[in-house]
C-alpha cells in the first residue's frame, strides 16, 4: 500500500511527526500512540506505509520541500517532531540532500513560527557537531559547523541545525537532539548498520568474516525515541542534547552476533589500506550498475573517526538512559528473523495462489 497525494486535516492540539516511516519515526509514532496522543503524520507522495501497520493517525501527504503544503500541515498542531531527512553514506552533496534536509527544515521552522507551535523537537545528527582534533569527547559545547572533511549529509544536518537555532532566536520553542549511530529492531528501510547485521545473518553459514579496525558509538532506536519524548516534556528551550549509547568495534559487533546465533566463524582482519582501496572499486561498481554501495570510503572514515561521545547532559537533565549494544543486536536479530519468516510466508502464499 502506498499513500497518494491529498491533504486530510482536522483536529486540534495534535502532534505532527515527519519522517514517520523511518527507523526512528515508526518507533516514535508507535510509542506516542500508546501514550494516547493524537497524531498527524506527514508523508511524502508515494511513500510506503508498511512501517505504520496498526498505527492510528491522521495522514497528511505532502512534499516537505513545498513550503505552502508544510504550512497547511502544521496548522492546529501543538507539537512537531521533525525527523524527515535524507541519509547518505557518501561525501556527495547532492541537490535532493540540500532540498530535503536544509530546505525542508527551513519550511518546518517557518510553519512552526507562523502557527506558534508549542514545541518543535528536531532530530539532527552527531555528525553535525564538530569533531575535536585531539580525540577528546564530543559534547554539545562544540560548534555545529561540520568540518571540511565531513560528508554532504553531515554538512546538511549542520546547516539545518543552524536554521533551527536561528528560529529559536526568533522566538521558536525548540529542542535539538544529536543521536549517534542508530541501531535496533523495526528497521524497515534497512539502515547501514541494519544492512550489516542482515548480511551477517544471511551469511551465518560462511566460515570466514572480514573486518577492519573501526568502531563507533551506537544507540538503540528505542532509547532515541525515549529521549525524544523526554526532550518534549523536560528539555530546556533552545538546548541541544547528545543521545549516544555504547562504543563498539566491528569485531565486537560480529562477536556479539556470533554469540547470539551460537555460531562459529573465523574473523579475519583486513588492513585499512586494502579496505580503502576496495571502497574505490565498490563506488565504481555502484555507479556502473546503479546499485546502492555496500560501504564507501566515507563510511570507513566514520568508523575510524572519534567515537568518544558524551550524553552526560541528556542523562543529567532529562534522565536519559541507554541500553547495551548487545541487547540492541539481540533484538535486531530477532526482528530480522521474524521479518524473514513473514516474507517467506508471503512468498508461499503467492506461489499457492498462482497454482490455484
Amino acid at each position: 500500500m502506498r499513500v497518494e497525494p491529498g491533504i486530510l486535516l482536522g483536529g486540534v492540539g495534535m502532534i505532527l511527526v515527519t519522517g514517520a516511516t523511518g527507523h526512528i519515526g515508526n518507533v516514535l509514532v508507535n510509542k506516542l500512540m500508546h501514550m494516547g496522543e493524537d497524531l498527524r503524520l506527514l508523508l511524502p507522495p508515494g511513500e510506503s506505509v508498511a512501517p505504520l501497520n496498526g498505527i492510528k493517525a491522521e495522514i497528511v501527504v505532502c512534499d516537505i520541500r513545498d513550503g505552502e503544503a508544510v504550512m497547511r500541515a502544521v496548522e492546529g498542531c501543538d507539537t512537531v517532531f521533525h525527523l524527515a531527512g535524507i541519509v547518505r553514506i557518501s561525501k556527495k552533496n547532492d541537490t535532493l540532500l540540500e532540498e530535503v534536509n536544509i530546505g525542508g527544515t527551513q519550511n518546518m521552522v517557518e510553519a512552526c513560527l507562523h502557527h506558534r507551535v508549542g514545541r518543535l523537537i528536531y532530530i539532527s545528527s552527531i555528525h553535525a557537531i564538530e569533531e575535536p582534533q585531539n580525540g577528546s569527547a564530543i559534547t554539545e559545547r562544540l560548534s555545529t559547523v561540520a568540518n571540511a572533511k565531513a560528508g554532504g549529509y553531515a554538512n546538511s544536518k549542520a546547516r539545518a541545525t543552524r536554521i533551527v537555532q536561528e528560529g529559536i532566536a526568533r522566538g521558536l520553542d525548540a529542542v535539538i537532539l544529536f543521536p549517534s549511530g542508530v541501531i535496533g529492531p523495526f528497521d524497515y528501510k534497512l539502515s547501514e548498520i541494519g544492512a550489516l547485521i542482515k548480511r551477517f545473518i544471511k551469511g551465518s553459514k560462511n566460515r570466514i568474516a572480514f573486518y577492519f579496525d573501526g568502531a563507533y558509538d551506537f544507540v538503540d532506536v528505542r532509547d532515541v525515541c525515549d529521549a525524544l519524548v523526554l526532550a518534549w516534556k523536560m528539555g530546556r528551550r533552545g538546548e541541544g542534547y547528545i543521545v549516544s549509547g555504547e562504543k563498539a568495534s566491528i569485531k565486537e559487533i560480529y562477536t556479539h552476533l556470533l554469540s547470539i546465533r551460537g555460531a562459529r566463524k573465523k574473523l579475519v582482519r583486513v588492513p585499512l589500506p586494502l579496505v580503502k582501496l576496495a571502497g574505490v572499486f565498490v563506488h565504481i561498481y555502484s555507479l556502473v550498475f546503479r546499485k546502492k554501495p555496500v560501504f564507501t570510503r566515507y563510511a570507513v572514515e566514520v568508523l575510524r573517526s572519534n567515537a568518544s561521545i558524551s550524553s552526560a547532559k541528556a542523562r543529567n537533565e532529562l534522565g536519559y538512559r541507554a541500553r547495551p549494544v548487545s541487547d540492541s543486536l539481540r533484538d535486531s536479530v530477532a526482528w530480522f528473523d521474524g521479518d524473514r519468516k513473514q516474507h517467506r510466508t508471503v512468498r508461499k502464499a503467492r506461489k499457492k495462489t498462482k497454482r490455484q
